[in-house]
């Protein structure tokens, strides 16, 4: 499902995958990238709390990494979770039911941003803060992955009318501390392609993916038009 790359000092890096086979966790694998052919190694895992269905995982400054489950069983149905060595898991203080899907997390470490699939919108939650601050915006589409960005922007991908014959793609830029944001892409369905799930700017371009179909999109940066 979700995948999170930590850049290394050098040529060695860390990837963080959500994995819901034979158990659900976090799996861990060392990247080599030194040859031609990057090298793949298991180095652990963490295996997901009792009821928890992960989505989307983030390494945290210093060390561990958060990671959301849109579906709890019990009477908490829905959390932020993070997991580091020395403590194992705990659930994020504020992010109980707020349906967290797509997940992001500042570069000091002090904020999480949150895409809420269910209720189209994007969440911003502090973290290690009391009292908990918790800011909400309403994008008028149901944003499913979150992309950091150049220049402080969190990119959002998320579909229209959900399964329906008018379902669309969508993607908003999203200033993290104003929470102003801008659709800047809105395109019905496209055969093979039915809805974006994540986007990440390359070079003048925006590519999309999806989880239903086999294909990319993309188009050209609204800035470079």
């Amino acid at each position: 499902h979700g995948l999170y790359l930590r850049p290394g000092d050098g040529p060695i890096h860390t990837l963080y995958v959500v994995h819901h086979g034979f158990r659900e966790s976090i799996e861990v694998f060392e990247l080599d990238v030194r040859s031609v052919l990057p090298l793949l190694t298991w180095v652990g895992c963490a295996v997901a709390p009792e009821g928890a269905t992960l989505n989307a995982v983030v390494g945290l400054p210093g060390d561990g990494f958060a990671t959301t489950s849109p579906r709890l069983t019990g009477e908490i149905t829905s959390a932020i979770w993070e997991w580091h060595t020395d403590t194992g898991w705990r659930m994020v203080p504020g992010s109980e039911d707020i349906r967290p899907n797509g997940l992001e997390v500042s570069v000091d470490g002090e904020w999480f941003y949150v895409a809420g699939w269910s209720d189209e919108r994007f969440i911003r939650l502090s973290r290690n803060r009391a009292p908990v601050q918790l800011d909400m915006v309403e994008l008028g589409f149901r944003p499913d992955n979150l992309r950091m960005a150049q220049g402080g922007l969190i990119y959002a991908a998320g579909h229209t009318n959900f399964q329906e014959p008018t379902e669309a793609s969508n993607v908003a830029w999203i200033n993290p501390e104003t929470l102003e944001f801008e659709r800047i892409f809105h395109h019905p369905y496209i055969e093979g392609f039915a809805a974006a799930t994540t986007a990440i700017p390359i070079d003048n371009e925006i590519w999309l993916g999806t989880n239903r179909g086999e294909m990319i999109a993309y188009f050209l940066a609204p800035s470079l038009r």
